[in-house]
């Protein structure tokens, strides 16, 4: 069987039923087995049992690659979300994110999943295609964030300094935003981990806010879409009881899809992490 014994393979028990008007329905026998609480639970389990393992790789500005493990990580997403606790960031006052995939980006997201913020990462083009910047003020109305977050701030500065209130702070990894407070990456991700982080992980709920993913806005204002962590370890979970074989060969992947979207934002940025993967930033275009 190409390599893959066959107890590796998923062997359903399934039931189906035939309604009057033709539709059929079915479904597996099998019960959902337990899924961590949330996300990071899982990422920190992995930066126990496997920390040296590369979990995200990016190309640097040489085209050199820049690697990070998952102890590496786990490190830095929990200093991350220990400064985002302490600027008061909250559901009511997410973090924003810009810019499009990168390390930095995927740290960002994570680090405030850990303490029970929302993050929301939206098409860079609703901030880098100038003009009136209409989409980007309906989802700044909806999201009303806490935190803005561009790897590099002078393509996004125009964009934030229309749209976004000058009370709120932005974190870069490059450069700064004119006339507003402007925090580095690496000062964020150096911070000390706190109490008060460790208590707000403690509190998450499968039922917690994740992230915000927004429509595409194509018939109208995009619309926030909420994702709470049992929805997004719940997911995985049942990857894992169909794909038996992952317990034991952890996915490797090289995706350029945008983290914007569902596909790539949900599908395979979580399915790495549940099962202790690495992943590849690919920041070409598949054209």
């Amino acid at each position: 069987m190409s390599g893959i014994e066959k107890q590796e393979l998923w062997e359903p028990v399934v039931r189906s039923e035939t309604r009057a008007d033709g539709s059929i329905l079915v479904w597996t026998e099998e019960p959902l087995a337990a899924y961590p609480r949330c996300i990071t639970e899982r990422f920190m389990y992995w930066a126990e049992t496997v920390p040296d393992r590369v979990w995200m790789a990016e190309r640097g500005p040489d085209r050199e690659m820049i690697e990070i493990t998952y102890r590496e990580a786990a490190e830095k997403i929990r200093s991350i979300g220990s400064a985002l606790v302490a600027r008061g960031l909250s559901p009511e006052r997410p973090l924003m994110i810009l810019s499009g995939n990168s390390i930095a980006h995927a740290l960002m997201a994570l680090g405030a999943q850990h303490v029970g913020v929302p993050s929301a990462a939206l098409a860079p083009a609703y901030a880098l295609t100038g003009g009136d910047f209409l989409k980007l003020r309906d989802v700044v109305g909806q999201l009303t964030p806490g935190m803005v977050f561009a790897d590099k701030a002078m393509p996004f500065a125009p964009a934030i300094e229309a749209v976004v209130d000058t009370a709120v702070p932005v974190i870069t990894v490059e450069g700064d935003v004119p006339g507003r407070e402007t925090i580095a990456f690496d000062t964020i991700a150096a911070t000390a981990p706190t109490p008060e982080m460790e208590a707000a992980h403690a509190d998450i709920k499968p039922d917690t806010v994740a992230k915000f993913l927004f429509t595409s806005g194509t018939t109208g204002s995009p619309k926030a879409v909420i994702q709470n962590q049992r929805m997004i370890c719940s997911n995985p979970q049942m990857d894992a009881q169909c794909y038996l074989f992952m317990k034991d060969t952890p996915p490797v992947v090289v995706d350029w899809a945008p983290w914007n979207h569902t596909a790539s934002g949900n599908r395979v940025f979580h399915l790495v992490i549940y099962f202790g993967g690495t992943y590849y930033i690919d920041d070409g275009r598949p054209t």
